[in-house]
């Protein structure tokens, strides 16, 4: 990514480059998965002869755990992604496994909607309303 990011700048571009850290469940994963990022970034920055290369580091949230405690994650991640079907299957029902009752519980009105076709918002809404505030009362960004 950095690599690219260089040349990107050198034809002229201006990238604003994200690096997503994907399926995390603690800060503990952002902070060893960011030594690695560091070192390459160091080694980019030196291969390329530049003092810095304006980049964001994140994490896409698809682990209840990790929306729970996004307060602590905000401390390693400038961003979050939400992965709301990993979320959904995580919080309600595999994915997997529907085919044999979705259609009873909307047929019953037991959910107004297939959760994979629309997001939860009693369930899952909320959870990304919570870990968005405690992020955010983390990082201002």
């Amino acid at each position: 990514m950095f690599e690219a990011t260089m040349e990107l700048i050198k034809e002229g571009k201006q990238p604003h480059p994200e690096l997503m850290v994907p399926v995390t469940c603690d800060v503990s994963e952002l902070d060893v998965t960011k030594k690695v990022v560091d070192t390459v970034y160091d080694e980019v920055c030196k291969k390329f002869g530049v003092q810095k290369i304006d980049y964001k580091y994140g994490t896409m949230i698809e682990i209840p755990r990790a929306a729970l405690l996004s307060d602590r994650m905000a401390k390693s991640a400038e961003f979050f992604s939400f992965g709301t079907n990993d979320l959904s299957q995580m919080n309600l029902f595999q994915r997997d496994d529907i085919g044999g009752f979705m259609n009873d519980y909307l047929d019953k009105k037991m959910l107004s909607a297939d959760p994979f076709q629309t997001i939860d918002l009693d369930g899952v809404g909320q959870l990304i309303t919570m870990s968005v505030q405690k992020g955010r009362a983390t990082r201002q960004t």
